[in-house]
């Protein structure tokens, strides 16, 4: 509750949910490691799985081998309870022990991810304008303010017209036939140098299917090159 005491997270807004359910009002936020880890690399779960382990994406679990940080091989699951209440009642138990070496392991992860994703954000350059010199000044003066009121409107809601909501969907349904019908037209009129179509079935593309347009967008390349 602190504001002095500045607070990092992974997945900021479920923990300051479930922490305001208990009531406890978050203050002090500073950043989500989910949030700087996306500003680093936003093609992390489109990689391709590399065998056993965590699924790439942005998970603490993968995160932490992604970058090379040590201590999450023995971190097992904390037993599934509905709410604090629950934890309490459970003091003393070797399930409540292990919940808490969970959520202490927890933290120490999250604040190691942090360090490094702090050093590799305040050396990476940002030329987008607006007063901001690196991508670390992007993520505390922009995202972190964001995800601040996020957490509000999710908390309070939003006032909504259904009336207009169901015209807005139906205006984006249009939209969305209109453009995939534009793209598909783009994919297959271009030719080659020897006058054939170079996508003979691009006003077939499907373009919610991924492999689809990496197929039409990058074949032939290397596929570390085509998910990013």
């Amino acid at each position: 509750r602190d504001e002095g005491q500045k607070k990092v997270f992974h997945n900021y807004l479920f923990d300051r949910h479930a922490l305001e359910r208990s009531g406890i009002e978050v203050r002090g936020f500073l950043a989500d490691t989910i949030a700087l880890a996306y500003l680093h690399e936003t093609h992390l779960s489109a990689m391709p799985a590399a065998g056993p382990g965590p699924r790439p994406g942005y998970g603490l679990k993968f995160l932490v081998q992604h970058y090379g940080l040590a201590g999450s091989e023995d971190h097992v699951e904390a037993p599934a309870w509905e709410d604090v209440e629950e934890v309490h009642a459970a003091h003393g138990t070797p399930e409540h022990a292990q919940w808490v070496d969970y959520a202490t392991r927890d933290a120490m992860i999250t604040w190691q991810l942090f360090t490094v994703m702090h050093r590799i954000l305040k050396a990476m350059p940002w030329t987008g304008g607006g007063g901001v010199k690196t991508h670390w000044d992007f993520a505390t003066q922009f995202e972190a303010p964001l995800a601040v009121e996020l957490g509000k409107i999710e908390q309070l809601g939003v006032a909504v017209s259904l009336p207009a909501l169901a015209a807005l969907e139906q205006e984006a349904e249009q939209a969305i036939h209109t453009h995939i019908s534009a793209f598909q037209g783009w994919c297959a009129s271009h030719r080659g140098t020897d006058g054939e179509v170079l996508n003979p079935g691009g006003a077939l593309v499907d373009c919610t299917k991924q492999a689809q347009l990496k197929h039409v967008m990058y074949a032939g390349e290397e596929e570390e090159r085509s998910f990013r």
